[in-house]
């Protein structure tokens, strides 16, 4: 169904395109935007640590990450958990002496003066 759907908006498109793809050669995620169908990836799929988009494939935010191929949104580290990089698979720990207690940060944060955690 995916490429009958493709190879009909290519053929509807034909005045605002560069040039015809033949149906073979059809990606599988494409947009329309300003009266042109764009090629939103070559191959249709989005690495782990990125997410479609109607702009192709982005890197997930620092404070998230996603760790499957063509994730259609990135996943909030977990209270206890930070990222601080774009376009990564998993979160890392608080270490020893820190802590988070929100989603999504970028962070982790020292433990008051005498209290501490272990985990």
């Amino acid at each position: 169904m995916l490429q009958i759907l493709l190879w009909c908006l290519t053929l509807s498109s034909v005045g605002n395109a560069a040039s015809v793809v033949r149906q073979s050669d059809h990606p599988k995620f494409v947009n329309f935007l300003n009266n042109i169908w764009q090629i939103l990836s070559d191959e249709g799929d989005c690495e782990p640590g990125q997410m479609i988009t109607d702009q192709g494939c982005v890197d997930c935010p620092a404070g998230t990450f996603s760790n499957a191929i063509n994730a259609t949104s990135c996943t909030p580290c977990t209270a206890g958990s930070y990222q601080d990089q774009e376009g990564q698979t998993s979160c890392s720990a608080c270490a020893a002496g820190s802590y988070q207690d929100q989603e999504g940060q970028t962070s982790c944060s020292a433990c008051a003066a005498g209290s501490y955690q272990d985990q």
